[in-house]
């Protein structure tokens, strides 16, 4: 479980200090101590950002965030200068410390910062750009101590750039983040935390002078409801244009107030249904997501285009997908063109469909069969035959929801073909894990007390 990153920042701890956009600290960071340690950025006081545009995409599970800042030496002296982008990490929490067997030690992997890559690129008088060149970037580790509004701050991506007087460049940063969250379970229910995305705006403070033009996008992924994407801070600078969101403005000095706040996925209450007396079906559950009401089931039957033999006391049927069990394919090679093929018991409207990739099940294994086997990474989902989506799996063991618009009859059939894979470590079957049909409900369901 994951809890969601803080944002409050204490002036009085940082009197002169605001972040830096793609800088880091303007004096560095703070410590339990409230002294100036570590990281400092230099330089940055000599480059202007004459134009930023930062697109972010959400997703139910995470977001893709490109940045493109377009920069000037403004002094007439060469500069080199060195900035960090700062690292807002998110960190496990157990319902039950100690549960569990210690893992062993792994290299640090970043979750909020996934796959960051860093370019600049030299532009002309007629603003195209050339020679790009891919920066290198180090992580130097910033320990905040017990500072509440600093917890999550962990350290920072440095890099270094060099720019002639006068000279313009453009650099421009891409990145995956996830979502953190609280995840709690009390007897037949469970409650989601909302997914928060955040970014710093305020760091842009560190360059010199106002950042001249900026713009902001947050656009929705073509498989996520927009109607689910929220934007709590900062409020009123937001213009809504179909399935995006758009904030532009000009000689922006940025402050705290500044800083992006935005509800990617809503928080979801889940209940049990209950069948009879101390009994529940476990096929289905109602769910509250944001403000909506939904039922979630597995009340289907399905059938595979191939299906692995039984081996070591498993079985691989297409049928353990309404079960959390794993359905792995047998055909050979890799699992690309493989299908699975689902009728549901009673035809209805969908609104999402959610599937969790992979082997999920470790049943007390040492070996991580997720990364061992195949995923799917690309795959096309039809309804009746008539209606098709072209739908991408992120490679993470979790169930991952796509929103279905645009079709509005009752489905009878849903066909799913992979076709292309994330390659297992270790073996070529593909697998899944887990489907699960979601349908809205037009009214809230009786709920009854915790059991």
């Amino acid at each position: 479980m994951k809890t969601i990153p803080l944002l409050s920042i204490c002036l009085a701890l940082v009197p002169t200090a605001t972040f830096a956009n793609g800088g880091g600290y303007f004096r560095g960071g703070v410590a339990k101590s409230g002294n100036v340690e570590l990281f400092e950025p230099s330089g940055t006081d000599k480059v202007a950002i004459l134009d930023e545009e930062l697109i972010i995409t959400a997703r139910p599970n995470g977001a893709s965030v490109r940045i493109r800042y377009q920069m000037k030496n403004i002094s007439d002296k060469p500069v080199k200068v060195e900035f960090g982008f700062p690292i807002e990490e998110m960190k496990e929490r157990k319902m039950f410390p100690g549960e569990g067997t210690p893992e062993k030690a792994t290299p640090k992997k970043l979750e909020y910062c996934r796959n960051y890559k860093i370019s600049l690129s030299d532009t002309n008088k007629t603003g195209a750009e050339f020679r790009s060149k891919e920066l290198t970037t180090k992580m130097i580790d910033e320990p905040f101590g017990e500072i509440d509004s600093f917890a999550r701050l962990t350290g920072w991506l440095v890099s270094t750039a060099s720019f002639a007087a006068g000279e313009e460049k453009t650099m421009t940063i891409a990145y995956e983040s996830d979502y953190p969250r609280d995840v709690s379970y009390v007897s037949d229910r469970s409650h989601t935390a909302a997914g928060v995305f955040a970014y710093r705006l305020s760091t842009g403070a560190c360059w010199a002078g106002p950042i001249k033009h900026g713009r902001v996008v947050i656009e929705a992924w073509e498989y996520m409801d927009p109607r689910e994407i929220k934007v709590m801070k900062p409020v009123n600078r937001f213009e809504k244009q179909g399935n995006r969101w758009v904030w532009e403005f000009k000689d922006l000095e940025p402050t705290l107030a500044d800083d992006l706040q935005i509800e990617m996925d809503p928080e979801e209450h889940t209940y049990e249904v209950k069948v009879g007396e101390d009994k529940y079906d476990n096929s289905k559950r109602s769910a509250k997501r944001g403000d909506r009401w939904e039922v979630v089931h597995t009340n289907y039957t399905v059938k595979a285009s191939s299906t692995l033999p039984p081996e070591t006391g498993h079985s691989y049927e297409a049928s353990k997908v309404r079960e959390w069990g794993c359905w792995a394919e047998g055909a050979k090679g890799n699992g690309v063109g493989e299908w699975l093929e689902l009728k549901p018991d009673v035809p209805g409207v969908l609104r999402a469909i959610t599937i969790a990739p992979g082997f999920g099940r470790s049943d007390g294994l040492r070996e991580n069969l997720y990364e061992a086997n195949g995923r799917p990474k690309r795959a096309k989902l039809e309804l009746n035959g008539e209606k098709s989506y072209e739908i991408e799996f992120t490679d993470d063991k979790i169930a991952q929801r796509f929103f279905l618009p645009d079709y509005a009859k009752p489905v009878e059939k849903i066909k799913l073909t992979f076709l292309e894979v994330y390659p297992g470590s270790r073996y070529e079957d593909l697998c899944v894990s887990r489907i699960e049909l979601v349908s809205g409900l037009s009214k809230a369901p009786k709920v009854g007390p915790i059991r």
